[in-house]
């Protein structure tokens, strides 16, 4: 071998495992980095060259830097994400309702009910104990405030997702999502100039791919790879009853600006209240009821509010109408009639915005009508009792069980909503993380691997090093027998 051809061999070999070890280095600074997708350098024979009949090698070179991305292992991480983040966002508001309606297992409402039948029967038993009315009056009011509770509760969880003016937790997610897409539409634009260059920019992929991971996560994708690293991202849903798939990045076509969804709002023919509708930024209304993602958990979370506050409003009429149909034949400690002991609930929709649904209206005890009058015999006034249990026997329209059973029958119901809820985000998270460790233990850098990968490429440049160093001597050397 040449000492020319030993010294080309030395340099490029110098020159490769120096850019092999800046890609080592650099796996190891990002070894924390949950997004860092591992770097691989692959070495390329220069080929050989024939002198005095013998082949020698002509050196090395990094033909490529590979970046560990598998297709199949991300595509599935995508749909997983896109499963637990509509699990876990319906999960999330469930467990806030019964959180804030149950708190502790408390059954307050149920309570309230208890007490007030206890304290019916003690006034049945007690027709001339003054006490025992009052005992009476305060039981109605603490139902009152109880239901009010409950209710002004469940407007709060609902208000969190959207209020009148439209504002709340689902249109900052649409907010997010359209930043997402207007980002990895620009990565599309940088990638696509890049590739034009013959370049492949490695941490533009790694930010492409965290914003597929948070769009997947909001709304459910389906994500076509293209050769440059651009990619195009369409959203299935149903416009006007057919089923279509929405682009909303174009890879192919980086210069079209990305989609943008918009909410729109417009009032509920059952509830009266706000409610909001996904469009694209044409006008289509997009239907993603089938559709995963947090987005569509958030809509269905607000469609069940939605459901509970009617069935909560359907019990409070019905025990205000119950109630009021009693007291309003009954006579008033000042003997007077036709009183009626709560505000009328007109029908819905809409259901009223205002937190104190229930407004008891007579808290001045001494006025409230309850027994008959006054001169009639004890049996008009246990009549009058016999009533008022009675009227808590009363259907609840729409719920199947009695005003009496209604807390119960409703916290039963609410519980095993939140289970179900719950072992559907845990399902969904179990399979995420599943693929999360796949493409973790494919892509992420194993620091202990990586340092000894950096020490044998260390040690081939040394050796480079060192036999360039013999060359230049065994030059030095022939140039000074010469001279």
């Amino acid at each position: 071998m040449s000492l020319n051809l030993a010294y080309n061999n030395a340099l490029t070999a110098l020159d490769a495992n120096q850019k092999a070890i800046a890609v080592h280095s650099d796996n190891v600074a990002n070894a924390s980095n949950v997004d860092y997708k591992k770097r691989t350098t692959v070495f390329n024979s220069n080929g050989t060259v024939q002198t005095d009949n013998l082949n020698f090698g002509s050196g090395v070179q990094v033909a490529n830097i590979n970046r560990e991305f598998n297709l199949v292992l991300e595509t599935n991480l995508l749909n997983s994400q896109s499963q637990y983040g509509y699990s876990a966002s319906y999960a999330y508001y469930l467990n806030n309702i019964e959180n804030f309606i149950s708190p502790n297992g408390q059954n307050l409402i149920g309570d309230s009910m208890t007490e007030l039948q206890s304290t019916l029967n003690s006034a049945m038993n007690n027709l001339d104990n003054s006490g025992s009315q009052i005992e009476l009056y305060q039981a109605l009011e603490d139902l009152s405030l109880s239901i009010n509770n409950q209710y002004s509760e469940m407007l709060n969880i609902r208000n969190s997702l959207i209020d009148s003016s439209g504002n709340g937790e689902i249109k900052t997610n649409v907010s997010q999502i359209n930043d997402s897409l207007n980002e990895l539409q620009q990565i599309n634009k940088d990638l696509a100039k890049a590739a034009s260059k013959g370049v492949e920019n490695n941490e533009l992929l790694d930010r492409r791919d965290a914003l597929l991971k948070d769009v997947s996560e909001a709304i459910d994708i389906e994500v076509k790879y293209n050769d440059n690293g651009t990619v195009n991202v369409n959203m299935p849903a149903t416009v006007s009853g057919t089923e279509t798939n929405i682009l909303l990045v174009d890879g192919s076509d980086p210069s079209i600006a990305a989609e943008q969804l918009t909410l729109s709002t417009s009032t509920s023919a059952t509830s009266g209240l706000t409610v909001g509708v996904i469009q694209t930024s044409s006008g289509d209304t997009l239907d993603i009821s089938d559709n995963k993602g947090s987005l569509n958990g958030m809509m269905q979370a607000l469609e069940y509010t939605d459901e509970n506050l009617l069935s909560l409003y359907s019990f409070a009429k019905t025990v205000t109408d119950e109630m009021n149909s009693v007291a309003y034949n009954a006579y008033a400690a000042d003997g007077s009639t036709n009183n009626n002991m709560f505000k009328e609930l007109g029908a819905v929709p809409p259901i009223p915005e205002s937190e104190n649904l229930v407004e008891f209206l007579l808290p001045d005890y001494q006025s409230l009508p309850l027994w008959d009058d006054p001169s009639k015999a004890n049996s008009a006034d246990a009549a009058i009792i016999k009533q008022y249990q009675d009227a808590l026997k009363a259907t609840v329209p729409g719920e199947d069980c009695s005003v009496a059973d209604y807390s119960n029958t409703y916290l039963t119901k609410l519980s095993l909503d939140v289970k179900a809820a719950n072992d559907q985000r845990d399902s969904a998270q179990n399979t995420n993380t599943m693929y999360q460790n796949a493409v973790y233990d494919y892509s992420s850098v194993d620091i202990n691997k990586e340092m000894a990968e950096l020490m044998n490429v260390q040690s081939s440049f040394e050796a480079a090093a060192t036999l360039m160093s013999t060359v230049n001597k065994m030059v030095n050397s022939a140039i000074n027998m010469v001279n």
